[in-house]
């Protein structure tokens, strides 16, 4: 399945080249012919947008910049760069202001149905359950209380679990002042052991949820998968897939001294908070993130 948002983004983007598409047969066919060249500056200009807004994140990784299939575009710097290419290509005429009402009804149509979608919830975290180390010890989640730490779930079959497992296990082991616990979902030990062994990834970090329990405490629809929220003084909310401000692959961190998440920062996180969207965003269906 695809995130939310990306499903959204594409059904926009189809909208925008159907209705270029019908109005170059039916009397401007110039607009039809800069449709492809405008949507691929678009996505450029969406992540060149991400990225400058989100700069403090990419600094210490430059090279992330490009791993454009984890996620991270700006939906204004894409319309906007969209609207210039047009302008570009067609200059002053009737089939400008075509190509600029189509832009306008498949962005408002985003803006529309992303405003529609209700906000992601979860419950309060489960520290009553207990998972399994690697080797078969219990993990109750319990003795997590009281500290903050970040769980992201994950599976062997997901490509983009699969991925970032690696960043995560390093982060892991770097920082300890936030542990980070990678869960795996409904597998065996010993397909979650040798698929650690064959990659490299050392099994501290790791723990089993061979019975998926804290995908159905989260209702979890797809992997990899940090339920993600957003704090503020006074009320906790959460975010939709895409964790952003900014963007965070391992999603939020839940206060120990409450049941109640928040969001982490870079330096919590040693700075590879950015290499994961909401997506949401490149997730093999749903959204988010804890602690």
């Amino acid at each position: 399945m695809m995130a939310v948002d990306r499903g959204l983004a594409v059904l926009c983007v189809a909208v925008f080249l159907g209705l270029t598409t019908v109005a170059g047969r039916f009397r401007f066919p110039q607009v039809s012919t800069v449709t492809t060249g405008a949507i691929v500056a678009g996505l450029v200009a969406a992540r060149i947008g991400y990225v400058a807004a989100h700069w403090a994140s990419y600094v210490e990784a430059p090279l992330s910049i490009f791993a454009v299939w984890q996620g991270g575009f700006s939906a204004m710097a894409g319309i906007v760069g969209v609207a210039a290419t047009l302008a570009f290509q067609l200059g002053r005429t009737r089939a400008l202001a075509v190509g600029w009402g189509a832009l306008a009804i498949a962005g408002g149509l985003w803006f529309t149905l992303q405003a529609l979608i209700p906000p992601v919830t979860y419950g309060p975290f489960p520290y009553h359950l207990t998972l399994t180390t690697p080797s078969g010890a219990p993990l109750p989640l319990a003795r997590f209380r009281g500290r903050p730490f970040v769980v992201n779930l994950w599976a062997t079959w997901c490509g983009p679990c699969r991925r970032e497992l690696p960043m995560l296990d390093a982060a892991a082991t770097r920082n300890r002042d936030v542990p980070i616990l990678l869960a795996d979902q409904g597998e065996s030990p010993a397909i979650v052991t040798g698929f650690l062994t064959r990659e490299g990834i050392g099994v501290n970090n790791v723990a089993l949820d061979p019975s998926r329990r804290l995908s159905q405490a989260f209702e979890v629809a797809g992997y990899p998968q940090p339920p993600s929220s957003l704090r503020t003084a006074r009320s906790c909310s959460f975010s939709s897939a895409s964790c952003r401000a900014p963007p965070s692959p391992m999603g939020s961190i839940w206060q120990g001294n409450t049941d109640e998440p928040t969001q982490p920062s870079l330096s919590q996180l040693s700075g590879v908070a950015h290499r994961r969207r909401a997506d949401s965003a490149s997730s093999c269906a749903a959204t988010r993130s804890v602690a």
